[in-house]
């Protein structure tokens, strides 16, 4: 079970920092080489954090299927190191946990504040918006369709598709 929960932890963390990367310093980075003096910079500014707000959503999403199906981790397990995950966020009053903790906000909150949902912008909402996310993901299982035969193809069974 400690080896699931270590592999687990490193896909949770490594998902979450690429989309932060993403989001911070690669997205505005191209947005200023390609077009660097213009309105549709601001534009393309707001579509990239509601671009990041789906993704990251999509990605808590996919993150509760893999504890589930992958890692199979039951809910109890699953939803716990989601909390401990996200506890330091609001325990630690240390200045590098706060910024993390605007940082991680933001990821998902400016999608809301975009709409003119203000009030749905504080870290709380934003954990029960990702927790509801992650939750919800562990009833999606994710079948590919074989090429040969029509087969759903999964990581650990094969489904015949009648």
């Amino acid at each position: 079970m400690g080896g699931r929960i270590w592999h687990f932890s490193l896909e949770f963390f490594f998902v979450l920092i690429c989309i932060f990367v993403l989001k911070t310093w690669v997205f505005p980075f191209f947005i200023s080489i390609w077009f660097p003096i213009s309105d549709m910079t601001e534009l393309l500014h707001e579509w990239t954090l509601l671009m990041v707000g789906v993704i990251t959503l999509f990605a808590y999403m996919g993150l509760g299927s893999t504890a589930k199906w992958s890692y199979h981790l039951n809910w109890k397990v699953s939803s716990a190191l989601f909390c401990f995950y996200h506890l330091p966020f609001f325990v630690l009053p240390w200045t590098w946990f706060q910024q993390m903790q605007a940082d991680w906000t933001y990821l998902v909150g400016e999608l809301f504040v975009l709409f003119g949902l203000q009030e749905w912008d504080s870290p709380f909402s934003i954990l029960i918006i990702s927790c509801i996310a992650f939750l919800f993901g562990r009833w999606m299982k994710i079948k590919e369709k074989d090429e040969q035969g029509g087969r759903l193809v999964s990581r650990h069974k094969v489904f015949v598709q009648k």
